[in-house]
């Protein structure tokens, strides 16, 4: 959830300094599906009786979530993601990392799955 929030934070610096409304848009609305996500993941560890199932859903679903909010803010931040010292690049590399380490098959499966489905 941290690296989501960090890429939210580089689109929403980007959104100041460029003042494009597009920018306060995707901020805004990948900041309430965060939001979502996080009470979500808050309300399993809580309650700790959530089935198998649902806590590997809740995880792909943070998985997918900060490729997206990286990716974010890679783009809100155009050419100047390039350099390897860019916190949008960092950040990206970091939602990278979440995605492969600690995968078991059934984490792989289900991130697959939230990469396939279809948006409406």
């Amino acid at each position: 959830m941290g690296c989501a929030r960090a890429g939210l934070d580089i689109v929403e610096i980007n959104y100041h300094r460029k003042k494009l409304l597009f920018l306060k848009h995707a901020f805004d609305s990948l900041d309430r599906e965060l939001t979502r996500c996080g009470q979500a993941i808050f309300e399993a560890l809580e309650s700790n009786l959530q089935p198998f199932e649902t806590k590997l859903q809740l995880r792909a679903k943070a998985i997918n979530l900060a490729g997206r909010c990286t990716q974010a803010a890679v783009t809100a931040s155009s050419g100047a993601a390039n350099s390897l010292q860019h916190p949008a690049q960092r950040v990206y590399r970091e939602a990278l990392m979440f995605t492969v380490f600690g995968q078991t098959t059934a984490v792989m499966q289900a991130t697959l799955e939230q990469l396939l489905c279809e948006k409406t």
